[in-house]
């Protein structure tokens, strides 16, 4: 009784959350488990809600467990312009289903950042010591008013009253940019802010564990430094992994020597999570770390440190891309 209770909780919160952020909700695939997308769709569809209004009333589309040319049309103009969540609903062991989900993901991602955009991803990280005397806010502002759609924070000094008063102001201005928001080490902060989520490193809790207090939901970033911890961050259910430093770093006190582009190569040729290349990279260096296969780069200083963040972001952006 517990685990269904848990169950019907964690669906109703799946589902105002669809309700909130979503214009549209996907629905892809017809086997496998499907009772949690069912439940959150009946959820939308109870009888105090109409459905197909935008925010508050999603609309949904059932996109079955494959496309044709007349429906993969009929989706891209239903989500023009739109926000939208996916569910995949995917049989043991097909692949049909999460390669829809790819296609629809990668086609938003490009027509909001342009093709070459989408491939280059910024991660920016908070800091304090190099903002330029600027607020944390007229920071973040600036970053995602570029277009930055990852924020870390990263705070290792104030009391733990105040990193909360901030990452909450970073939640809600995340939240106002349709970005994810991602805090560093502490878990409970994470918790409190309702964070997308969470970084650890090696030396931090578990992932287990630290799965255990935030649910199913929340991303779990793990930094790894070498391939057996790449190889083991799968297993240990982290939902993306950072690599690095790639470069000298300054940023950090208690900060690992440089693994250099050899690991990056490495995890790229062998690793099939998400990752995040971390540690020195700047504008000038960059480009090579795209060539040796990262899609999502990780900086502090030249950003946070930039006199003018939106034209830095750009900057970034344009060796990103030369690096391919």
């Amino acid at each position: 009784v517990r685990e269904a209770t848990e169950e019907i909780t964690r669906i109703q919160r799946a589902a105002e959350k669809i309700r909130s952020d979503s214009d549209v909700f996907v629905v892809i695939g017809i086997g496998g488990s499907y009772l949690g997308p069912r439940a959150a769709i009946e959820l939308l569809q109870g009888p105090n809600h109409n459905i197909g209004k935008g925010k508050g009333n999603p609309q949904i589309f059932f996109a079955g467990n494959g496309l044709s040319t007349r429906h993969w049309n009929e989706l891209t103009r239903l989500l023009e312009g739109k926000d939208f969540s996916i569910a995949i609903i995917s049989k043991s062991g097909t692949t049909t289903e999460p390669a829809i989900a790819t296609r629809a993901l990668r086609w938003m991602l490009e027509r909001k950042y342009g093709t070459e955009g989408a491939k280059s991803r910024i991660y920016a990280i908070t800091d304090p010591n190099f903002s330029l005397g600027r607020p944390l806010e007229e920071v973040v502002r600036a970053l995602l008013g570029a277009g930055v759609r990852i924020v870390q924070y990263r705070e290792k000094k104030l009391k733990a009253g105040a990193m909360l008063e901030e990452c909450r102001l970073l939640r809600r201005l995340t939240r106002e940019a349709n970005a994810c928001f991602i805090v560093d080490d502490y878990v409970d902060l994470a918790i409190l802010a309702e964070a997308d989520g969470v970084h650890v490193g090696q030396e931090d809790f578990p992932v287990p564990q630290v799965r255990a207090l935030v649910g199913p939901d929340m991303l779990i970033g793990l930094s790894t430094h070498k391939p057996e911890q790449a190889e083991a961050a799968r297993g240990l259910g982290a939902d993306y992994i950072g690599v690095g430093p790639i470069y000298a770093t300054h940023t950090k006190e208690d900060v690992v020597d440089p693994v250099g582009l050899e690991y990056l190569d490495w995890v790229s040729r062998n690793i099939d999570l998400p990752l995040v290349a971390i540690g020195g990279i700047k504008e000038h260096n960059i480009a090579d770390v795209a060539r040796h296969g990262a899609r999502c780069c990780c900086l502090i200083t030249d950003l946070v440190g930039a006199p003018d963040i939106p034209a830095k972001v750009a900057a970034l952006r344009k060796a990103m891309q030369s690096g391919y």
